[in-house]
């Protein structure tokens, strides 16, 4: 649920104020690869782990993180998937106030099987997402809702909708705590709790009765975000109350004030998990009904990111740097087309073709799978330069051998015309009765055999293949005669 109508008001001010917006639409690839570049380190995403809904054999909720993980880690994000702790408090939907107790194994497994870390909060997942933004731990906190900033955190990510219904696969919302400051006086860390409070969140649905999203923005601009801290250190909070009636009031607004009351992160060793390849297989394939072709779909370029950000033994995997690649989903970041060995990866031909295919045939309706040695892949430019790769250097060699090649291979179309004189008049002569000559039967029946036993035998001379056709020769001629 997190913070009811909160989001609202943010889109609802974009409308009115399109020239400063507060809710900004990023491509995710140009982000990391800016990000990459600036600070020389991959951007680094904490979320929360979702809880498992449904008991389903493909495990649906288990697969949106897998392939949220997966997606990320192709264009060199790092993501941390936090999950919530014992301590965490009692939340209330609707009359009933419950405690989740849950432990998602399988989603662990998979996230260990892959190398993305998982991260335990002593209580509330969210809560320790914009700890670790905040410290500085990780770039940004991925969310639904603004929880996040209620907990303090300064830059929060989440879906972007294409026509409103589908959830974007390369363009993400980012909104950060000082554009919410520029543009709404008092909405800091206390002024959004105290929009929490009015308005209702997880812990408490309702919120205050009959204030929506327009009052509790006019009552934090108010001030009193700030003053309720200082109410609650003083112990002033009847006092507290009655301003707020007081304002609302004075706002003409019905609305009644009742007395109801209401680390190891920081290491980059600790990014760089090991890959168990076998593992992974049998989670994938158990789990997930994961076929080979769609294992080398996602996995290999996820492997091979993660060594070129690590800097560790590219010169093994055989680069070869291609041409540059334009898509939309990319925006404006900088891609190449790449090759590269499989077995410098581990996946050797004993691993994918030993793939338990017949188990995923039924569902998928795939080929067999065909192993190839060298695998491709479209990476972006600053995850090659991040692994010593230079992608300008390889592509201006490129662009010299291929200059070489077209000028070894000149085209027909491109021949010099004859001279005008005599002597091209005389080649043309030469020319035309060769072409008389391939007119004539070029093929005789052997004695005593039928059409389809007689071999060809060609009666005509021998003609180059650059001889020019008669009907340039024509046009050339009547050119050297005038």
């Amino acid at each position: 649920m997190g913070i009811k109508g909160f989001w609202e008001v943010l889109t609802d001010h974009d409308s009115k104020h399109p020239e400063s917006p507060i809710v900004k639409d990023v491509n995710i690839a140009e982000l990391a690869a800016k990000h990459i570049d600036t600070y020389k380190r991959p951007y680094r995403i904490a979320t929360k782990a979702i809880r498992e809904g449904s008991h389903r054999t493909s495990n649906p909720s288990e697969k949106q993180i897998l392939y949220r993980a997966l997606r990320y880690a192709k264009l060199g994000i790092q993501c941390l998937f936090v999950f919530d702790g014992p301590k965490r408090p009692r939340k209330r939907h609707g009359e009933h106030v419950y405690n989740i107790k849950w432990d998602s194994k399988l989603t662990k497994e998979t996230l260990r099987a892959i190398g993305v870390p998982c991260w335990y909060a002593p209580g509330e997942a969210e809560a320790e997402c914009a700890a670790l933004q905040r410290e500085g731990h990780v770039d940004a906190v991925f969310s639904n809702d603004g929880d996040s900033f209620m907990f303090g955190a300064t830059t929060v990510m989440t879906f972007k909708y294409d026509d409103g219904k589908k959830k974007s696969n390369d363009m993400v919302c980012l909104v950060k705590a000082d554009d919410l400051r520029k543009q709404f006086q008092g909405i800091d860390q206390e002024g959004i709790c105290l929009f929490a409070l009015l308005t209702g969140n997880d812990y408490d649905t309702e919120g205050l009765p009959q204030c929506g999203g327009v009052a509790a923005v006019e009552a934090v601009k108010a001030g009193f975000g700030s003053s309720l801290t200082a109410a609650y250190h003083n112990k002033q909070l009847r006092q507290w109350k009655h301003a707020l009636q007081e304002h609302f009031r004075t706002c003409g607004r019905p609305i009644t004030v009742s007395n109801k009351a209401t680390t190891k992160v920081s290491r980059e060793s600790y990014w760089n998990n090991f890959v168990e390849l076998d593992g992974l297989k049998d989670i994938l394939t158990t789990r997930f009904n994961f076929s080979a072709q769609e294992f080398l779909a996602w996995l290999p370029q996820v492997l091979l990111v993660r060594r070129l950000l690590n800097n560790e033994d590219v010169e093994g995997l055989k680069l070869e740097i291609g041409r540059k690649i334009s898509r939309k989903e990319f925006g404006s970041a900088s891609v190449s087309s790449a090759s590269y060995s499989s077995e410098a990866l581990g996946l050797t031909e004993r691993y994918l073709v030993t793939w338990p295919q017949n188990d995923t045939r039924d569902t998928s309706r795939i080929k067999d799978y065909a192993y190839e040695e060298r695998l491709h892949a479209d990476i972006v430019d600053k995850v090659l330069e991040a692994g010593g790769i230079s992608t300008f250097a390889t592509s201006k060699q490129g662009s010299k051998r291929k200059s070489a090649d077209t000028s070894d291979h000149p085209r027909p179309c491109k021949q010099k015309k004859p001279a005008r004189g005599s002597k091209s008049l005389d080649h043309i002569k030469q020319t035309l009765s060769e072409d008389a000559l391939r007119k004539q039967p070029s093929t005789t029946k052997a004695p005593g055999t039928t059409c389809s036993q007689s071999k060809l035998v060609s009666t005509a001379p021998a003609v180059s293949t650059t001889a020019i056709h008669s009907e340039h020769i024509a046009e050339v001629g009547s050119r050297a005669i005038t």
